[in-house]
């Protein structure tokens, strides 16, 4: 009986700590620090207004516009590189994690560019569209790798209703965010802050020799056969800008410069010598007798 007593007291002791025992107290572990990418750290537009966006630019540590004019080039010059729109994607998601914060100030300052450009009275509605167009082959891709990398829709959805803001004035014509892009933006349900897997060795910058990285050297053997740029279909002169460009969002209409455009129609075979001395043969009628009566 004593002994069953003191197997309980001793139980109770351990489970509950009464009595006269003495327990250690332990320090809770704190929590991992969230994983936060730099570009959070800047300012970013408090709403979607014009105002909120030209204020961000006001901010003691905010770049020069002069030493932004050409911060899209690496994109743009694997538009012109490569035809894959897989690989334009992972470029654009690399870009973004090599410098997000450039990135960041990159993505607002092409936006206050296109407003200049159409609020000038010097320009004029061609000017203004193909500055449209021409911007948002940039913002589109960079705006959804921002959402890809770090669940962050605010710059697509900065896009979207810039976008939607200037089609009537500028494309003479009212857009509505279509079903597919609705259903982009409701999936994104948590903030910022996961942390993200390293680099590959040799990424699509790489390949390219873009982002201020020299590609790697390779031997021949290995080298990746790449798709060259048609020099017949680059030849071809422009094509006028739609009058919608709705597609650029993800509407029907495909934007400017497209694949389609490098599809070069396939060419009638050239007749040979041996071919064209050789007349082609003529169906001759050939008379019938009537029938005896």
């Amino acid at each position: 009986m004593k002994h069953s007593v003191f197997l309980t007291s001793l139980l109770a002791c351990w489970l509950f700590g009464v009595g006269g025992c003495t327990t250690t107290e332990l320090t809770p572990l704190a929590p991992p620090a969230p994983f936060l990418p730099p570009y959070l750290k800047v300012a970013h537009p408090a709403g979607y207004d014009l105002g909120d966006l030209r204020a961000i630019f006001l901010e003691k540590d905010a770049p020069t516009p002069d030493s932004l004019k050409d911060c899209d080039a690496d994109f743009m010059k694997l538009r012109t590189l490569s035809v894959s729109v897989e690989e334009r994607e992972v470029g654009a998601r690399e870009i973004i994690k090599q410098d997000p914060v450039r990135t960041h100030w990159c993505f607002f300052s092409k936006l206050l560019e296109v407003e200049d450009t159409i609020v000038s009275p010097k320009s004029f509605i061609d000017e203004r569209q193909k500055k449209v167009l021409d911007a948002y082959l940039f913002l589109v891709p960079i705006s959804k790798a921002f959402m890809a990398e770090y669940k962050d829709s605010r710059y697509y959805r900065w896009t979207i209703r810039y976008y939607r803001r200037i089609s009537e004035s500028v494309f003479f014509k009212r857009v509505e965010i279509s079903a597919p892009v609705t259903a982009e933006l409701v999936e994104v349900t948590t903030p910022n802050g996961f942390p993200k897997e390293e680099r590959p060795s040799r990424t699509v910058l790489d390949r390219y020799g873009l982002g201020g990285r020299q590609p790697a050297s390779v031997t021949p053997s290995s080298t990746p056969v790449l798709p060259m740029p048609n020099p017949v279909a680059s030849a071809a002169p422009p094509v006028a800008p739609p009058a919608a460009p709705e597609g650029i969002l993800g509407l029907d209409v495909p934007p400017p410069n497209s694949t389609e455009a490098l599809i070069e129609p396939e060419a009638s075979p050239v007749p040979t010598p041996e071919t064209a001395a050789s007349p082609t043969p003529v169906a001759i009628p050939v008379a019938q007798p009537s029938p005896t009566p």
